[in-house]
C-alpha cells in the first residue's frame, strides 16, 4: 500500500469538521465518493469515505491568550523560564516548561506556530492538547499541524543552555486545503465524521502512514 508522512499528514477527527490532507495534489481529490482507511504504524485503522475536495485552508480564532509575551501574568514559568520584554526567555533548563491552561476539544486539527529568535545548546518542542511536536531545534518559524488527542494544557518544553521565544499562535484548521478532502462517515452521507476508529489509532504518529482507496466498483451483468 501507499505511504505518506507524518510531515504531510493532516487529520482532523473531530465531528462537524472531520477531513485529511496528504498535503500532495490528486493523492485524495481524485476519488471522491471512495472508500479511505489509514492504517498508522502499529496497524491501528482509521476508516471513512472521501466527500469532496478541500477549496482552501481557514483557521478560527487564536486559541492562545498573550502569545506575543507581553503579559507574563498570561503564562506559567518553571524554574529558568521567564516572561519580560515580549520575549519568554529560558537559560539553563532539562526538561522545564513555561505554559498555559486550555481545555481543548479531543480531535481537532490545530496550527502551531512559534517563532524561535535563538536557541543554544539544546531545543525545544510543544504539547498542544496530548499533541507532541516535533522539536524545533534552530532559530526561524517553526509550524506544525497537530491532532488533538487530550483536553491538556499548551506547554514548550525545552532542554538547552538559553533559548529565546518571540511568539506562539494555535489556531484550529476547519477546513482543508486544495490538497485535501471533507469526509463522511457513510458512503454519499452528509455527516461529516469518521466511519470508525481502531482503538488506540496515532494520529500524530511519527513514523509513516500508509493507507488504501476502495477499488470503483464496475457492474458485471447481467445486462439487459
Amino acid at each position: 500500500m501507499p505511504s505518506v508522512l507524518r510531515a504531510n499528514m493532516k487529520i482532523s477527527a473531530v465531528a462537524g469538521t472531520a477531513f485529511v490532507d496528504f498535503s500532495e495534489a490528486d493523492v485524495l481529490t481524485d476519488y471522491l465518493g471512495r472508500k479511505l482507511t489509514i492504517t498508522d504504524s502499529a496497524g491501528k485503522k482509521l476508516v471513512g469515505y472521501i466527500k469532496a475536495a478541500g477549496t482552501g485552508e481557514t483557521l478560527d480564532s487564536e486559541l492562545v491568550t498573550g502569545g506575543d509575551f507581553s503579559n507574563a501574568g498570561d503564562w506559567t514559568c518553571d524554574a529558568g523560564w521567564g516572561v519580560t520584554g515580549g520575549k519568554a526567555i529560558a537559560t539553563s533548563v532539562s526538561g522545564k516548561r513555561i505554559y498555559q491552561a486550555y481545555s481543548y476539544t479531543i480531535g481537532i486539527l490545530v496550527k502551531y506556530i512559534v517563532v524561535i529568535d535563538s536557541i543554544s545548546g539544546g531545543y525545544i518542542y510543544g504539547i498542544i492538547g496530548g499533541a507532541i511536536g516535533i522539536s524545533p531545534i534552530t532559530s526561524g518559524t517553526k509550524t506544525e499541524y497537530l491532532c488533538t488527542t487530550a483536553s491538556g494544557n499548551t506547554r514548550i518544553t525545552g532542554t538547552a543552555a538559553s533559548i529565546q521565544l518571540d511568539s506562539v499562535s494555535i489556531k484550529q484548521v476547519l477546513t482543508p486545503s486544495a490538497t485535501g478532502v471533507t469526509i463522511v462517515s457513510t458512503s454519499g452521507g452528509t455527516t461529516y465524521n469518521w466511519a470508525s476508529v481502531e482503538s488506540g489509532f496515532n494520529y500524530n504518529d511519527a513514523s509513516s502512514y500508509t493507507y488504501e482507496i476502495e477499488a470503483r466498483k464496475i457492474y458485471s451483468g447481467p445486462f439487459r
